[in-house]
């Protein structure tokens, strides 16, 4: 075997909880990939205790073969939080059209005795060649391809993000240039559990939503449900999904995923729920809780239905403190579909809108925990008031600028009428869905706070990290959360990176108009 894992040329990485970094290299001989396994935390201890030393380096701990040969060109590699599973995407050796998507799966995992090591094997820490490849142990992993089928089939069809979900590991989420955010669970990766398509507007900001308005449902009444206009104006296909990110780890921005959009606007999806993943019974109470003074006829009015289908009927506001864990089942919700929320970024500069050279090709977000009275040692580990979670949110562009924003109000699911795709097994069980999610504009904000009244975003000092509105709705440091809308972004920083000229970040958004004609998969 004639490897060079060398971490400073590998050219995608991640890393899982644990601090174990994985790259990706190829075997020289054979040109398939391998991937490394470093000892990132070790590192940093090493590096601790030398006190600004220049340190041993990053040590190569495992080198991963898989079977079957992992022949592809890697460009972007994913680690579960525990380390159990990695995500890879590339395309074919043999043909740069043919995208693929790999699942290698690292627990029982077999050694591999290797006898000898070729000399151009290079240390992690750039010291003593063959030396950290000689001392890496070397194990072979099984793998699997992820929807092969309709890869192969969809030539030029490109993966602009894949991630686990972080609620339920099982879970892969997969961002494809046709404009689908694919579910995939790794019991069945040859179909996705639940497809979403993303149908995101020309352009973000009050201009493009003007043609989006509500209309009544057949049942009238109570049944009312969100629309769009029969005449609402067509999406146009120059904008893509080009990223996504997750919600807070509170009420219902656990089953929130953000999408950007490659002309900056910022969406929310809710709510997303991997089938089988299992959801603290405190957070289905902050979500009902949450959701019990929404309006009869509003976008969120089918939670409590929606809550009976996901968690089973003996599911209620009142019976879910009887057990600890909620289970989602696979399902549907008869005659609606979850709605695209946003833009949540409108008015801000970080809505681009149509630009000929630029998109935003890519959402981070970071969100830290905090609970006003403490910890109380009540029953199951309640706490005396609900958890509040200050959020930050960042979108970046091809041209190298970051925009850096606070996350205010609180995420909300949201329905539009429609008619889901399903297949049933063999038993009449939901095995997967399909969604067609349309843009729904947020509602107007609450009036701002009387006069006189403090709030963090009039403060004249700058309210992070301490005074920041929380993303569950409420305010650390005052009541200024209350007036904006669920889930909308305030912008406090532009850092632009000054790329070289010719070094732009490569989004592939204005070439994916072709692949949203294509309705299949």
């Amino acid at each position: 075997m004639d490897v060079d894992l060398s971490i400073d040329r590998l050219k995608c990485l991640d890393c899982d909880a644990s601090g174990t970094i994985y790259g990706v290299g190829a075997d020289n001989s054979s040109g398939a990939a391998l991937i490394g396994a470093f000892d990132g935390r070790q590192a940093l201890l090493d590096d601790a205790e030398q006190a600004g030393g220049e340190g041993n380096g990053v040590t190569l701990k495992t080198i991963i073969q898989t079977s079957p040969s992992l022949d592809i060109c890697a460009n972007a590699i994913a680690a579960s939080q525990s380390g159990r599973y990695l995500a890879l995407t590339g395309h074919e050796l043999e043909d740069q059209e043919t995208t693929v998507v790999a699942v290698v799966d690292l627990y029982g995992g077999r050694p591999v005795a290797e006898p000898s090591t070729s000399a151009s094997n290079t240390a992690a820490s750039g010291k003593s060649p063959g030396a950290a490849a000689d001392r890496a142990r070397i194990r072979q992993c099984t793998m699997h391809y992820v929807d092969f089928q309709l890869f192969q089939s969809r030539p030029g069809l490109r993966v602009h993000q894949v991630a686990w979900h972080p609620n339920s590991e099982g879970h892969l989420l997969v961002l494809t240039s046709d404009n689908r955010l694919r579910l995939y669970s790794v019991n069945d990766l040859s179909l996705p559990e639940q497809t979403f398509h993303l149908k995101v507007s020309s352009s973000g900001g009050a201009g493009g939503c003007e043609g989006y308005g509500l209309s009544a449902g057949a049942g009238g009444g109570a049944g009312l449900r969100y629309g769009l206009r029969a005449g609402a104006a067509a999406a146009s296909t120059s904008v893509s999904a080009t990223g996504f990110c997750f919600g807070p780890p509170v009420s219902w921005g656990l089953f929130t995923v953000q999408v950007l959009a490659s002309d900056g606007a910022v969406y929310a999806l809710c709510p997303v729920t991997p089938f089988g993943m299992r959801v603290p019974a405190s957070v289905l109470q902050q979500a009902c809780s949450s959701s019990s003074s929404s309006s009869e006829a509003g976008p969120s009015s089918q939670a409590p239905a929606w809550l009976q289908v996901a968690f089973g009927s003996e599911a209620s506001p009142d019976t879910l403190s009887s057990q600890p864990r909620w289970t989602v089942r696979p399902h549907i919700l008869e005659g609606a579909s979850v709605a695209l929320q946003g833009p949540v970024n409108d008015h801000s500069e970080s809505l681009l809108g149509p630009t000929p050279h630029t998109a935003a090709v890519a959402l981070a977000a970071s969100y830290h925990l905090h609970f006003p009275g403490g910890l109380q040692g009540g029953p199951g580990g309640s706490t005396a008031q609900a958890p509040q979670c200050t959020g930050a949110v960042l979108t970046g562009t091809s041209d190298g600028r970051v925009f850096a924003h606070a996350s205010l109000g609180t995420h909300a699911p949201a329905w539009l009428e429609a008619s889901p795709q399903c297949v049933m097994d063999a038993h009449g069980d939901v095995q997967a869905v399909r969604y067609e999610c349309e843009v729904l504009p947020l509602p107007p904000p609450l009036p701002p706070p009387a006069p006189g009244a403090t709030s963090p975003l009039t403060s004249p000092s700058p309210p992070w990290p301490r005074d920041l509105p929380a993303a569950n709705g409420s305010a650390p440091g005052g009541s200024g959360a209350d007036s904006a809308a669920p889930g909308s972004l305030l912008l406090l920083d532009v850092v632009d990176l000054q790329l070289p000229h010719g070094a732009q970040l490569n989004g592939q958004a204005a070439d994916d108009s072709s692949d949203e004609e294509d309705e299949g998969g």
